[in-house]
């Protein structure tokens, strides 16, 4: 499964309920197989407990996923600028170095340099 979602809404609209009906099928088999055949049907709301669960674990975890790609995204960006940085700073000669830090105490005590 990859992280990124191509279908339009019409095609998760669709989707959906073929979840919902593999949560529901898949619920009433695991309750019935614990707890006896026709219990899933006597506890209903049983049956949607299970279903929410498994809705929210996998809402989760697509979240999850998403947020770890997205943080890999800003550390590479952060490492990035980091560089740019770093090569900045080394091609200053001493002077240039003293101004740009000058003028960066300048912007922190609130004067424009």
């Amino acid at each position: 499964m990859t992280a990124e979602i191509t279908a339009n809404f019409d095609e998760l609209f669709r989707q959906a309920k073929g979840t919902a009906a593999s949560y529901m099928e898949t619920a009433v088999d695991n309750i019935d197989k614990l707890f006896g055949v026709g219990y899933a049907k006597r506890n209903p709301e049983l049956v949607a407990a299970f279903m929410q669960v498994a809705g929210n674990d996998f809402f989760c975890t697509a979240l999850a996923q998403r947020m770890r790609a997205g943080l890999k995204d800003v550390a590479r960006a952060a490492t990035s600028i980091g560089s740019g940085i770093g090569d900045a700073i080394k091609s200053l000669d001493q002077g240039d170095l003293m101004h740009a830090f000058r003028c960066l105490i300048d912007v922190l005590d609130g004067g424009i340099h």
